[in-house]
């Protein structure tokens, strides 16, 4: 399954390939750090998921000058409606809940996460993949970062 990853902070980047990368077949081909260049890639690339940070910035004309803070609705949005057969996952809580400073270590596992009736339920991108049409639109999703019990408190 190939995906591309969207977002403007590197740290970011880092942490949705991580979890990507998890999964069994999963292959990150591109990143991209603004709405723009996000939408050219999938265009191009054609992947099966695309996985984009709804504060991703939306630049016209000059990269280095975000013109204005759009979201990454507007990309997901329009991947979705021009780009048949790419999947689309917008990553509502890197700002509030995830960053900042998180990064995965040996004691801690990142997955992503969906509101359902009756509280929150992790997938696997397969799973979404699978279950999902062409023309649907975007899935919200949320990264949960969840710490392992340390091995004293397993011990105890």
């Amino acid at each position: 399954m190939r995906v591309v990853l969207a977002s403007e902070r590197p740290q970011v980047q880092n942490l949705l390939m991580d979890v990507v990368e998890e999964e069994p077949g999963a292959v990150v081909v591109g990143q991209a750090d603004n709405a723009t260049k996000a939408f050219v890639m999938v265009k191009n690339l054609r992947p099966d998921i695309a996985i984009i940070d709804s504060n991703l910035p939306y630049s016209v004309g000059l990269d280095a000058v975000a013109l204005s803070r759009m979201s990454g609705l507007d990309a997901a949005q329009t991947i979705c409606q021009t780009i048949s057969g790419t999947r689309v996952v917008v990553i509502s809580n890197l700002d509030t809940q995830v960053l900042p400073g998180v990064s995965l270590s040996r004691d801690s596992q990142a997955f992503f996460s969906r509101e359902r009736i009756g509280g929150n339920t992790a997938f696997k991108l397969q799973e979404l993949y699978d279950e999902m049409t062409p023309s649907e639109a975007p899935v919200f999703a949320n990264v949960e970062v969840e710490a392992w019990p340390s091995r004293k408190q397993e011990n105890d």
